[in-house]
């Protein structure tokens, strides 16, 4: 879980561009494949590209998805990373990035990286932010359903940390079995910007 955790946080940090479940030729970038050409495996079930992403649209911004012309393979201990992302062009810098991590269980790590590309403006609520982690946490967390979360800051886990602005990005907490699961919701423009497994501090 630490290597995994490594890796994840390696591609979900940096700016720059740099299988168990093998669909497509690992590291090799590619303009992204149709939604139908591409399946993932969480849990026990296979659903394709388009399944995780009718269920993804409704916790992040309005269009990425359609804005995000590149796609690599990661693959890892077990687990495999889909990363999607869009380019300044002629250049390796990112305009924004998102991955989505795998193992047998189902996710275990999700991450969307905002760094020029527009987004209109949607505050929510606390409330609301809250029941958008309950339902993210329904969807795509095994047993997720049985989790409950706690608005609190993750100042215990440096990779979380540093999302984290009162006010404007802020983490919902839940513990069970020595683990911590962290949702963070951006809170002006409404949407889920990261989600981790973490060890809980001893």
């Amino acid at each position: 879980m630490l290597l995994i955790s490594a890796l994840w946080i390696v591609l979900c940090s940096r700016g720059q561009v740099s299988s168990e479940y093998k669909i497509i030729k690992p590291e090799t970038l590619t303009k992204a494949a149709t939604v139908s050409q591409t399946q993932v495996k969480s849990g026990k079930i296979v659903i394709s590209k388009k399944a995780v992403f009718s269920k993804l649209k409704k916790y992040l911004p309005q269009n990425i998805l359609n804005n995000m012309p590149y796609f690599r393979q990661f693959t890892s201990y077990g687990s495999t990373t889909y990363f999607w992302s869009k380019n300044e062009p002629n250049s390796d810098s990112f305009i924004h990035k998102m991955g989505v991590t795998f193992d047998k269980n189902g996710i275990i790590g999700f991450s969307y990286k905002n760094y020029s590309f527009t987004l209109k403006k949607n505050k929510i609520s606390k409330a609301t932010a809250k029941k958008m982690v309950g339902n993210f946490a329904k969807d795509f967390i095994n047993g997720g359903n049985k989790l409950s979360f706690v608005n609190k800051p993750t100042y215990d886990h440096l990779y979380y940390d540093h999302y984290y602005e009162k006010g404007v990005v802020e983490s919902w907490v839940a513990e069970k079995n020595n683990k911590k699961y962290i949702v963070m919701v951006n809170l002006q423009y409404g949407f889920v910007e990261v989600f981790g497994i973490a060890n809980k501090a001893k």
